[in-house]
């Protein structure tokens, strides 16, 4: 299962280079698709946004070949219920292009973490599909043009971070 967020649960479907090691069938590209030789090259890639994964394995093969994978998702409340989390030293995200949506949508008024560690690189270009809270409306909602300035700002000076 993957942490996919506030208020969403249910299966999500994540993108990944196709693999020649793992043969599968997907809604796009059927039994038989071109494959990226290379289990542990073509797993260094995968996300939500299909877009990122595209451009981020063009350097595999291009155009790549770009399977979906469908698998459980949990939200933040639920794992951190299932768990019995009241405390937490340190929220570490790393979820390629995701970092930032996850971060906003963290329940800190269930849990507040001590540190928080993600990578601001790629959250301008993450489009959500869900009606979670996204770093994009913490920017309109702060009035910033960039999700990560208001990211920045709602962890300092509304979470006193």
């Amino acid at each position: 299962a993957a942490v996919v967020g506030a208020g969403r649960r249910g299966r999500r479907s994540f993108y990944e280079p196709r693999r020649c090691d793992n043969q599968y069938w997907d809604a796009e590209d059927g039994p038989g698709a071109t494959c990226v030789t290379g289990f542990e090259t073509s797993t260094l890639v995968a996300s939500r946004n299909r877009t990122w994964v595209y451009h981020a394995s063009k350097w595999l093969v291009d155009p790549p070949p770009i399977a979906r994978r469908d698998i459980a998702g949990v939200d933040w409340v639920s794992l951190l219920e299932t768990h019995g989390v009241s405390a937490l030293g340190l929220l570490l995200v790393d979820a390629e292009t995701m970092d930032c949506d996850l971060v906003a949508s963290f329940p800190f008024d269930v849990a507040r973490p001590d540190a928080i560690v993600f990578e601001q690189g790629g959250c301008e270009h993450y489009v959500s599909d869900d009606d979670a809270p996204t770093a994009s409306e913490l920017a309109r909602r702060l009035g910033e043009s960039d999700p990560r300035i208001a990211l920045d700002r709602y962890l300092r000076e509304e979470l006193g971070y």
